[in-house]
């Protein structure tokens, strides 16, 4: 694997793995956006373990080389959740900025999907 394979998938798996404890641990902006969105607490949780494992998947994916698999898996199942994510936003109308970071972090992560993909060939 090379350097800014791993570099990308780690920024990456820290990024949504943060995300995740946030929902998990439903802190008050997870506690805002829920609402905001109109999920429950428990589903929001739910998308927050959904990004932990995800950000988990593309770390080891990224650090060891027999389980990439792991890792391009990890990267599907995250774009998943980035198409949802705007999907969610645009729904209910959030403004273009923040709106933003859902496609932003979905190329990103195909992009580190892909390069994890190329370097285990």
């Amino acid at each position: 694997m090379n350097i800014a394979t791993i570099v990308l998938a780690l920024l990456l798996a820290v990024a949504f793995a943060a995300s995740g404890v946030v929902k998990i641990l439903t802190l008050p902006p997870a506690k805002a956006d829920a609402d905001r969105f109109g999920m429950s607490y428990n589903a929001y949780k739910g998308i927050g373990v959904l990004e932990f494992l995800g950000g988990a998947g593309l770390a080891i994916g990224a650090l060891v080389t027999d389980f990439w698999w792991v890792g391009v898996a990890a990267a599907v199942g995250l774009v998943a959740l980035t198409i949802g994510a705007l999907a969610t936003h645009l729904r209910v109308k959030d403004p273009a900025g923040k709106a933003a970071g859902a496609p932003l972090f979905g190329v990103l992560v195909a992009v580190a999907g892909v390069l994890i993909y190329l370097n285990a060939a």
